[in-house]
Formats: structure tokens, C-alpha cells, sequence
């Protein structure tokens, strides 16, 4: 059956920002423990969501609120910085144009910032009919909140969707929202493209 929708990882699986990465953990890990957070962030989405936990526990919620925005901040700013010299995942383009002439609507959910996202979409030129960011979730991958809004904005259900990653925390999102027809990303998105024709 072909789907009437695909949602889709952005970093890594449709463009690889040219984040330094481990920079960016260390500045994180020095902003944490400022306020009493020890870690060095080495699996960065799920220390994340332990920090915002703590802050929540630790501080009263004006001031967590505070100290999660300039959380992100510091990882827009590094985010937005990988975009210039950041390339396309070979096949992107391509498969997205093939699914926008077949009318197939397309999603693209992200542990990156809406941001991020957007001017990642408009730098190459994409079509896409929603963006869900970091800020639009609960809680990030393997979290399905994400999926389960992307499901609903793209107003296509679960078994009428197909979803590709490139991390096994994009998998487990995705069959968390019930999708089936899952695919995770070797080094290049063609071969998902060809499943169109």
C-alpha cells in the first residue's frame, strides 16, 4: 500500500547539520552544573530531558523556566552555526520532490529546534506540510508525543503513514505512535525513494 504520508527525522537522515557536537556538549555540561546538574551529556536528548526534570524539581517554575530557555538557547545558537556548511543526506531532494508530485504529505519531526528546522526547509528548498521541534513535545525520542502530533497536524493515521530515521530513538517513536512501515537510514535516503515509484 502506499502511504499518504511520510514522517521523517531532519539531522542526519534528510540534512546533517555541521554541528561540533562534542563542543556543544561541553558547554552544556558546564551550564548545568552552575545549577547543580552533573553530566557530560554524552547521549544528549535523554540527559537533556533529565536536566529540564531537575530544574523543574530543583527551582520554582519561574526560574526553571528561565534556566530551560537559556538551555536551549545555547543549543539553537550551535544548531543555527551547523546550517551554513551543513549538506543534504544524498537522495533528500530528490525523494521529496517524488513525494510532493504524488500529492503524499510530508512531516518532519526533530530533536532540533523549529528554527532550526524551518531554515534548514527554506535554505533547501523543501515542501513540507509540518514541523514539529524540540519545543513542540513533552519529552523527546523515543517519546512518541512528537509522532502522535505530527499524526494528527498531517490528519493521516498511524497505518496510513510511513516514517524513516536514522537513530534507533527515531524507530521507537515511530512504532510507539503505532506506525508500521518504518524504515531506519543507512547513508543514503534513494533507496526509500524507489519504494515510490
Amino acid at each position: 500500500m502506499r502511504p499518504q504520508a511520510l514522517i521523517t527525522d531532519l539531522d542526519g537522515t534528510l540534512f546533517t547539520l555541521n554541528t561540533d557536537w562534542v563542543l556543544l556538549k561541553k558547554k552544556l555540561s558546564r551550564f548545568s552544573k552552575k545549577y547543580g546538574f552533573l553530566s557530560a551529556f554524552t547521549h544528549l536528548d535523554p540527559e537533556l530531558e533529565k536536566f529540564v526534570s531537575f530544574l523543574h524539581n530543583t527551582f520554582d517554575q519561574k526560574k526553571a523556566t528561565f534556566i530551560k530557555s537559556a538551555l536551549y538557547n545555547i543549543i539553537l545558537e550551535k544548531e543555527l552555526a551547523g546550517i551554513p556548511s551543513g549538506r543534504e543526506v544524498d537522495g533528500a531532494t530528490k525523494l521529496l520532490v517524488k513525494l510532493h508530485s504524488k500529492h503524499i504529505k510530508i512531516g518532519v519531526i526533530s530533536g532540533n529546534s523549529r528554527k532550526t528546522i524551518i531554515k534548514v526547509v527554506k535554505k533547501m528548498d523543501w515542501k513540507v506540510d509540518v514541523i514539529i521541534g524540540r519545543e513542540d513535545t513533552s519529552k523527546p525520542k523515543p517519546n512518541s508525543d512528537g509522532v502522535i502530533k505530527c499524526l494528527a497536524k498531517l490528519e493521516i493515521a498511524p497505518e496510513k503513514c510511513w516514517a524513516v530515521g536514522n537513530r534507533q530513538n527515531d524507530i521507537d517513536a515511530y512504532r510507539g505512535a503505532k506506525i508500521t512501515k518504518v524504515f531506519l537510514l543507512g547513508k543514503d535516503i534513494t533507496k526509500l525513494g524507489q519504494l515510490y515509484e
